[in-house]
């Protein structure tokens, strides 16, 4: 199999115009005629993402994170990213980027959360208005709810529990049941008016700022 083929498997799945445009998603390095010897997935692709990858011999990284957001004007390994970028060059490595085009699709990064927490009726939280043609609706979060309300404890169990977390960071508890959850897997504050004009009772998102 081709790296092409994979990637049009990828794009099929989530494609690269549903990105934000600050974006920089798609093949970042590589040459999509290589034939695949192993994919290796990840959330940032590092220089010890890249040793790995070599080790395991995978010449495909198919990563969350772009590794290149903007152009590099010099590339001699003074940072992280450009020996990233260099070690994946020299070992024929390719690395492709899946990233807001993931989070904007029905059945990306928030879905496979919400499946985690046992949310049903989901949907898209902040629907995306776009001029693409589109055969779905598209946006930012997931809005879903319990068929019937649980308790705000066994909640939070559940989600420490579910996502595999060490430690749950959480502002003070305003409700001892809950029943509609908002859901971001990435940063989500600018989601915060959206989540309360659902009436979510509970916003799980990864990182926050205000």
């Amino acid at each position: 199999m081709k790296i092409s083929q994979v990637i049009e498997i990828l794009e099929n799945w989530a494609p690269p115009q549903y990105a934000e445009e600050y974006d920089n998603v798609g093949l970042i390095i590589g040459n999509p005629t290589n034939d695949i010897t192993g994919i290796l997935i990840c959330l940032d692709s590092l220089e010890m993402t890249i040793r790995e990858a070599k080790s395991l011999n995978c010449n495909l990284i198919v990563a969350h994170h772009p590794i290149l957001f903007k152009g590099l004007k010099k590339i001699n390994g003074t940072n992280y990213v450009q020996r990233t970028v260099i070690d994946a060059i020299r070992n024929d490595i390719a690395i492709y980027a899946l990233h807001t085009n993931l989070d904007n699709i029905i059945t990306g990064v928030n879905k496979k959360i919400a499946d985690k927490l046992n949310l049903s009726q989901q949907h898209i939280l902040s629907a995306k208005h776009t001029t693409l043609p589109v055969s779905e609706t598209i946006g930012s979060g997931i809005m879903g709810q319990y068929t019937k309300p649980v308790k705000m404890e066994f909640f939070l169990r559940l989600l420490k529990q579910n996502m595999d977390l060490q430690v749950l960071k959480h502002t003070t508890l305003c409700k001892d049941q809950i029943s509609k959850v908002a859901v971001c897997g990435g940063s989500g504050s600018f989601l915060i008016p959206s989540a309360i004009k659902e009436k979510a009772d509970v916003f799980i998102l990864s990182l926050i700022h205000i």
